[in-house]
């Protein structure tokens, strides 16, 4: 938009020195172009400069927007990634309870919950099993 913007400009610098009343600037056979009639069209352009501007701006807001996004989505896809990062980040993060039995110290059987680390290849199934399902849109 540069060398557009830059003419469109100089343009509207040009409204500043179109005389304000009505006189006949240029005329091509029937054709007369009075100065009212060339700032109207000059005003035109002012707007449409306006307008481009607006659509320019949104235009870099939604690129920016979609940079975004594809920072997040890359976020995403390597967090359910089976990687050497994401198993030390999630080794240790998932357990579950296991009922058993032991002996207290008088030797009295006592029911105990032993905890289970979640398997590294049961959390790379489960990860596995999320990023085809946000891959396919949460259809299954």
């Amino acid at each position: 938009m540069g060398e557009f913007s830059k003419a469109v400009e100089n343009v509207t610098e040009l409204l500043r020195w179109i005389p304000q009343d009505d006189k006949l600037l240029v005329c091509f056979g029937d054709t007369k172009i009075t100065s009212g009639d060339l700032r109207a069209v000059l005003a035109e352009l002012d707007e449409v400069r306006r307008d481009m501007r607006i659509a320019f701006d949104i235009n870099d807001k939604h690129k920016a927007d979609i940079k975004a996004k594809g920072a997040e989505i890359d976020r995403l896809r390597e967090a359910l990634t089976p990687s050497c990062e994401t198993k030390a980040a999630y080794m240790g993060e998932f357990s579950f309870g296991l009922p058993g039995w032991d002996h207290d110290e008088d030797g009295e059987p006592v029911e105990v919950m032993h905890n289970v680390n979640v398997p590294w290849t049961t959390i790379k199934d489960i990860m596995k099993v999320i990023l085809g399902r946000a891959v396919k849109g949460g259809a299954r």
